[in-house]
């Protein structure tokens, strides 16, 4: 069962690509990113109010962390957005799906987690796998800026948070409580978010939503499935060294493919070995 959220959490993972598709269509218009991520807060409250239905408990310690993890919730996917918005689809989610290799970090750190030689091994790997897939000639097509590095250290940072205060309110409260975290988090990032957007400018919301309003409320809905998944993940005996690696590498590999056919954005021989590396260190991240 463990392996069988593991491979939904991955897939969910990449739900990142209605982001480009979101950006492809509305992304000249005013205040595009700021929208997208607040419909994208509204889906997700929803789908956690739903969840939270089916399991009413409380507990007032567990508020902090949903007010944690609200705030890296939002950064992180300001950054998604804002990074596809003004760079590559692959390499944005490459960099937000493999901060997740800092929660690894941290485990080993603050959860007492063992370091194996195979796993010191393994991590090496994923920064071989990360530099063979950002390595491009053409400078042209993947121009980094200030701009989009801004954008990735906000998501990667808000990545890493939010799996790392999940995995610290199971490890508190014993499992328990996880479909609260969530929803009181959504329900704070939502009211925190308002702000922002009653503070935009708010005159392109009818087209946005008439092109792509799809595209956030999918990619919400689809971001409740991978984090429910995690947070079953959490109960469960899998070490966190495997856990991270594997969704951060497997939804690179999902968008990557998914970039290529879709966003026609081209892959050189060296990004395949690349993901052919990262398989090969999850391999060794899970002996």
């Amino acid at each position: 069962m463990s392996i069988l959220y593991l491979t939904f959490a991955t897939i969910l993972s990449a739900a990142s690509v209605f982001g480009k598709i979101y950006t492809r269509r509305v992304g000249d218009l005013r205040d595009s990113t700021n929208i997208y991520t607040f419909f994208l807060l509204i889906a997700a409250c929803l789908g956690w109010g739903v969840l939270y239905l089916t399991d009413l408990t409380f507990d007032f310690g567990v508020l902090l962390y949903s007010l944690m993890f609200s705030l890296c919730y939002m950064a992180a996917h300001l950054g998604i957005i804002g990074g596809m918005k003004c760079g590559s689809a692959t390499l944005t989610t490459l960099f937000v799906n493999l901060s997740l290799i800092l929660v690894t970090i941290w485990g080993f750190l603050f959860w007492d987690e063992k370091i194996t030689v195979f796993v010191s091994i393994g991590l090496l790997l994923v920064c071989l796998a990360i530099f063979l897939c950002l390595y491009t000639k053409q400078k042209e097509e993947y121009k980094i800026s200030l701009k989009w590095i801004l954008y990735i250290i906000l998501g990667c940072v808000g990545n890493a948070g939010c799996a790392i205060v999940q995995r610290a309110e199971q490890r508190a409260f014993g499992g328990a409580h996880g479909n609260m975290l969530m929803f009181f988090a959504l329900v704070f990032s939502v009211l925190l978010f308002s702000l922002i957007f009653l503070r935009c400018d708010r005159r392109d919301v009818p087209t946005i939503l008439k092109r792509a309003w799809w595209c956030p409320f999918l990619a919400g809905t689809l971001n409740v499935g991978a984090n429910l998944f995690v947070l079953l993940l959490a109960t469960t005996t899998l070490s966190t060294s495997l856990i991270y690696p594997v969704i951060g590498v497997g939804g690179l590999a999902i968008v990557t493919i998914f970039s290529l056919f879709v966003f026609k954005e081209r892959m050189f021989w060296w990004q395949w070995v690349g993901v052919g590396v990262g398989t090969v260190a999850v391999v060794l991240l899970s002996i």
